[in-house]
């Protein structure tokens, strides 16, 4: 696989707030490293959002406090609630499309003006014969600090590699957990591809559970030494250093992740339904974006 086509159609799902922009940001530093064709996408809003509206007492549909109170809920009113949200979705994709646009850019808008967002997302993925999904850790309406619902919806279920985005807007530190380089081969491509195009320094992992390998302390070394020496030896573009450890593969990819200032996780799902369980934990828990491969 070329390494251009890992990055030739890219997905954004966008909604004005902090973390969707830096996913922005890290989707242009991608974007103009690979000349990816990139979509903005946003939806307006979601399904229930006119039902909450209905049931509240008194909710607020914008900053400058527009207010629904349960003696003004009528369809006009409801109606202008849609329009506002419809208006302010545009100017949220014209001002994203406008930052890639900067940086001559191939882009393109689309509006959705009423879905769920996780399911919105992915059908445009799969009908639209993207490469990748980058979209920020949560959004702005929702309370869970680590990942949001959609993220983590779109994470468990999409078909293709999903990059989730935290604090970090350019990548010069990659790390790779490594549990087979059989298994994790779809994963070394990926690390392989934006190290030769960033010149990103990339950290192999692989983490042994000491209760799980029956050896010997020695053997059990010297096995985790060579399989990081296989793994190493599948790449084509940078040499990467390599690091053993005991423990837990996702805890200590945590650890790991933050205590060597890493930019860019990238870690391998082999279920494409639901995430496995290191790279759930992960998602939920790194402060620093996450690229899953399936």
């Amino acid at each position: 696989m070329q390494a251009t086509s890992l990055f030739d159609r890219i997905i954004l799902p966008v909604d004005g707030s902090l973390p969707s922009l830096v996913a922005q940001e890290l989707a242009v530093f991608i974007a103009k490293r690979f000349s990816s064709h990139v979509l903005v996408l946003h939806v307006a809003y979601q399904e229930n959002t006119v039902a909450q509206a209905m049931q509240s007492s008194e909710i607020s549909v914008g900053p400058a406090g527009a207010y629904i109170s349960p003696y003004t809920r009528s369809t006009e009113v409801l109606n202008e609630v849609a329009d506002w949200y419809l208006k302010r979705g545009g100017q949220i994709i014209t001002e994203a499309a406008a930052r890639f646009r900067e940086e001559n850019l191939h882009v393109e808008e689309k509006l959705v003006p009423r879905g769920n967002a996780a399911e919105e997302i992915l059908k445009e993925a799969e009908t639209g014969g993207y490469s990748i999904i980058i979209l920020g850790n949560n959004g702005e309406e929702e309370r869970d600090p680590r990942l949001g619902s959609v993220a983590r919806n779109v994470a468990n279920h999409s078909r293709i590699p999903v990059l989730i985005c935290r604090n970090k807007v350019q990548v010069s530190r990659i790390l790779l957990p490594i549990t087979s380089p059989a298994k994790d081969e779809k994963a070394i491509r990926y690390a392989d591809a934006i190290a030769a195009r960033t010149g990103a320094r990339i950290l192999l992992l692989h983490v042994q559970d000491p209760v799980a390998v029956k050896l010997k302390p020695e053997d059990a070394t010297a096995m985790g030494k060579h399989l990081l020496f296989e793994a190493a030896g599948k790449f084509r573009w940078t040499m990467p250093e390599r690091k053993l450890e005991q423990g837990s593969t996702a805890k200590k990819t945590v650890e790991i992740a933050r205590k060597e200032n890493i930019d860019l996780i990238i870690m391998h799902s082999a279920s494409q339904t639901i995430l496995d369980d290191d790279a759930d934990y992960v998602a939920h828990y790194a402060d620093r974006p996450l690229l899953i491969t399936k």
